[in-house]
């Protein structure tokens, strides 16, 4: 593609874990084995792509990172902690500002910062839900979760929890089933899902990516099947008030009802679109959309990830 730039680079620092992207400064987070490296991703204000802007230090243990607007939050050297940072930019300088230390009870697994509320997922198998603005309060703990507790694979997409038992199948389940829940400081509760049929069972989820109004599942026998959601009620649209990149400025960002997430085999449901494209389980999945085209990639190994390109009709 004419004009586009192609970059790689090496922070030095042992394995890449995660990393998230903020899209409103153009800038990329990367955990690696002992620091938080912000990189630049914006061609325009740099000539050097992946250049690396600053770093600090993260915790040994756990290198999850959750990014929500230029809000970004990860656990230090303190294993019971979660740190909130703004971030700043001004052209080739960056910089974390400290807005938020939440001290945990517990050691957490992963985290997911969404408007203004950071939903934990503890290895406790607890479920606590904190606003972060205005004021730090802590608005839900849950009893311990079985599921969360023994590690089982779970995923979380804005303030929705997805908990697979796949991990558990033989030891404390018989059959495989998915926790699911969203909003949890509301509801109180993970509902169950997908129970599987012993006699007749369908083909296992393995993997789940959601973006938009769009819910992608990867399936132990090598298929991707995409789900259309219900957005939500735009005529209950509330203000949520958030700290910006922009010096000390707040902005109001509209939120509307959450979308009707509904989890079912596509045996029961239509989906937008089944695809098999391995003899393989698929381990993982995610989404990317532009213009007219659905970017499903996915991926069967530890080595390659593959995409497939739909047109987006709608």
């Amino acid at each position: 593609m004419e004009g586009s730039k192609i970059a790689d680079t090496n922070i030095r620092d042992g394995m890449v874990h995660e990393m998230e992207v903020c899209l409103p400064l153009n800038i990329l987070l990367v955990a690696g084995e002992s620091d938080i490296h912000c990189l630049n991703i914006d061609g325009r204000q740099s000539d050097i792509l992946l250049e690396e802007l600053f770093k600090t230090p993260c915790c040994a243990e756990n290198k999850h990172i959750s990014i929500f607007s230029s809000l970004a939050a990860f656990t230090p050297m303190n294993s019971e902690q979660v740190l909130i940072c703004k971030i700043s930019r001004n052209g080739d300088a960056a910089s974390f500002q400290d807005f938020r230390s939440l001290r945990l009870t517990s050691k957490p697994l992963q985290w997911k910062l969404w408007e203004n509320k950071l939903t934990v997922l503890h290895q406790s198998g607890i479920i606590s839900v904190y606003q972060v603005y205005p004021e730090e309060v802590c608005l839900y703990e849950s009893d311990p979760c079985m599921m969360i507790m023994y590690k089982n694979p779970c995923w979380m997409f804005r303030d929705a929890i997805f908990c697979s038992t796949l991990a558990s199948i033989g030891l404390i389940v018989r059959t495989s089933y998915w926790l699911f829940g969203y909003q949890v400081e509301k509801t109180g509760r993970l509902v169950r899902k997908l129970d599987q049929d012993k006699i007749n069972p369908a083909d296992d989820i393995w993997s789940l990516a959601l973006k938009g109004s769009l819910l992608l599942c990867g399936t132990e026998m090598g298929r991707l099947v995409l789900f259309s959601i219900e957005r939500g009620n735009e005529d209950s649209i509330e203000s949520v008030l958030l700290p910006m990149h922009l010096e000390d400025s707040i902005v109001s960002v509209k939120s509307a009802d959450h979308s009707n997430i509904v989890l079912e085999f596509d045996r029961n449901r239509s989906p937008v679109a089944a695809l098999q494209v391995s003899n393989r389980p698929v381990l993982s999945v995610d989404i990317g959309i532009k213009e007219e085209r659905i970017y499903l990639y996915y991926r069967t190994c530890m080595e390659n990830i593959s995409c497939v390109v739909l047109d987006n009709k709608s």
